[in-house]
């Protein structure tokens, strides 16, 4: 609840919010998305210039030289990354996508450290990768469906081409409608969100809400958690209740990104870059936020580690204070 990983053009890096700490986790230049694989004690970057999969050690989280750096070769062009376990004490897999292509790699800490398991194809261009239902369900133009794993059961379409209220979908140019975020509502719905709309479907993609949550602008990204979701756009963000399809807030922040799938940690892209923390202030958040900060000068300095830095208000400031 101390330390935020983030990826940047320039790398890796941990930043310890409490402590005014920042750690060069790993030098892999313009970290594009970042997956941790606890279970196995590895670090997962979809990174560089041709977006390929990297894997280092946990230990780069410390601060510590990476035991090892592999380069998933077959993963380059990368559209979408995400890892989890595929069946109840199963391997921990991490699954990524180069075009219409959906890649399955067993993860192991030890050597070789992946192990490929296979492939499948999806109905469209990947835009979105992730679990739901405990299978993994990937979004392309226009579309969602759940994939079938190795054969074991056929492909669901969650917008179902028998249901006439969501022919539209699939009447749009291609560029039209993005699939960007799929999610759970309740035991029995789904929330599929495009860049124009959200749309509620049940277990076989059939419309099972005729209300659609409309966006004021197009979207570029959403976030979700167990009761809200959180749509950006160029003109702000939108929350909504996923229970009652309701608007809730409209915060009017400009370039602001998600930084995580829950929506908590933003990027604001201003002309000093400044990490938001969005927070439900009717709950524990999920950050440990230090106190306000005093607008001091801090320098950053360094340490005895190459990858470790420090920020502290230069000793003539802070005689002044005690003035």
């Amino acid at each position: 609840r101390e330390r935020v990983v983030l990826g940047t053009e320039d790398g890796l890096f941990v930043v310890e919010v409490t402590r005014d700490v920042i750690v060069r986790a790993a030098d892999s230049k313009k970290v594009y998305q970042i997956d941790l694989i606890p279970k196995e004690k590895t670090v997962a970057l979809l990174c560089g210039r041709n977006r390929q999969v990297h894997l280092h050690s946990w230990g780069v989280l410390e601060g510590a030289e990476s035991s090892f750096d592999v380069k998933l070769t077959d993963t380059k062009g990368c559209s979408a990354l995400t890892t989890g376990v595929l069946r109840p004490g199963g391997p921990a897999c991490l699954l990524a996508a180069v075009k219409r292509q959906v890649q399955c790699y067993e993860i192991t800490r030890g050597k070789p450290y992946f192990k490929k398991l296979w492939e499948v194809q999806a109905p469209g261009t990947v835009q979105w990768l992730g679990m739901v239902r405990e299978r993994l369900c990937v979004g392309y133009p226009a579309g969602f469906a759940l994939l079938a794993l190795q054969g074991e059961s056929s492909p669901i379409s969650l917008v179902n081409p028998a249901d006439p209220s969501l022919a539209f979908l699939a009447q749009q140019p291609p560029d039209a409608v993005q699939a960007l975020h799929a999610l759970e509502v309740g035991s029995s719905e789904l929330l599929l969100c495009f860049s124009q709309l959200g749309v509620y479907v049940d277990g076989h993609g059939r419309r099972s809400r005729t209300q659609e949550l409309m966006w004021p602008a197009t979207a570029l990204a959403c976030s979700s958690n167990s009761s809200h979701l959180t749509v950006y756009s160029d003109y702000g963000v939108d929350v909504f209740d996923i229970h009652t399809a309701e608007w809730v807030q409209t915060i009017s922040l400009r370039k602001i990104r998600p930084l995580n799938p829950e929506g908590t940690l933003n990027l604001l892209s201003s002309e000093l870059p400044r990490l938001i923390y969005f927070s439900n202030t009717s709950s524990e958040g999920d950050l440990t936020i230090p106190e306000t900060s005093d607008h001091s000068r801090k320098l950053m300095v360094r340490t005895r580690s190459k990858r470790k830095f420090l920020f502290k208000v230069p000793e003539e400031e802070r005689l002044q204070q005690r003035r």
